[in-house]
């Protein structure tokens, strides 16, 4: 167990360093495969947000896996550069069309060291710890002599299909317009995003 992947990191890292050296500026690379965990290795990177069934002492969940760099091509602004938004939207669409519930990015109290401290997140579906974005340490990418900032995420298919919800059934159209209003809220600076969601 003590050489078995515990994340899809090094592997997508040391490819996009590859391409990077060959002049490939921009670049995005995923992969799905199996990461190993052990229930006594502290060391693994999130072992509680990369999940799965646990049999003995050891798990292997299914997981996906991406990290991005230089810029991408946008049909509506052009060419614009990879940021942790960005990525953000790609993941919340692809685990709210798998698992058909809302995903919500929590603080993440304890970040592996791969991961920049002030720039990753764990992903959550029903308050579920299903895996993580962020942004790669600059020490990481720096040791890798990548020219820019990286960016990736890595979720629990096996956790995520489990949360999956039933497909939802077709209602009435109502009778009646819907009725919207507008409103404003005053919030003191320094309150976090996720905290003003959550009142709401």
């Amino acid at each position: 167990m003590d050489i078995m992947r515990t994340t899809l990191v090094p592997g997508l890292l040391t490819n996009l360093a590859h391409n990077t050296a060959h002049q490939m500026a921009d670049v995005a690379l995923f992969e799905v495969g199996q990461v190993y965990l052990r229930h006594d290795l502290d060391e693994a990177p999130l072992p509680e947000a990369v999940g799965g069934d646990r049999w003995d002492l050891h798990a292997e969940p299914t997981t996906v896996g991406a990290l991005v760099t230089g810029s991408r091509d946008d049909h509506f602004t052009g060419r614009s550069a990879w940021d942790i938004f960005e990525l953000r939207g790609l993941v919340q669409d692809l685990v709210e069309r798998v698992a058909r519930r809302p995903l919500t990015v929590g603080a993440l109290a304890n970040p592996p060291a791969m991961l920049h401290p002030y720039a990753c997140g764990q992903l959550l579906v029903e308050g579920t710890s299903v895996g993580w974005i962020g942004a790669l340490h600059p020490d990481l990418t720096g040791s890798q002599k990548l020219p820019g900032e990286v960016f990736g995420f890595e979720v629990d298919v096996s956790r995520l299909l489990a949360l999956r919800a039933e497909l939802p059934k077709m209602a009435d159209i109502p009778r009646f317009p819907a009725a919207e209003r507008d409103f404003a809220l005053s919030v003191p600076t320094d309150m976090p995003y996720a905290q003003l969601e959550d009142a709401i």
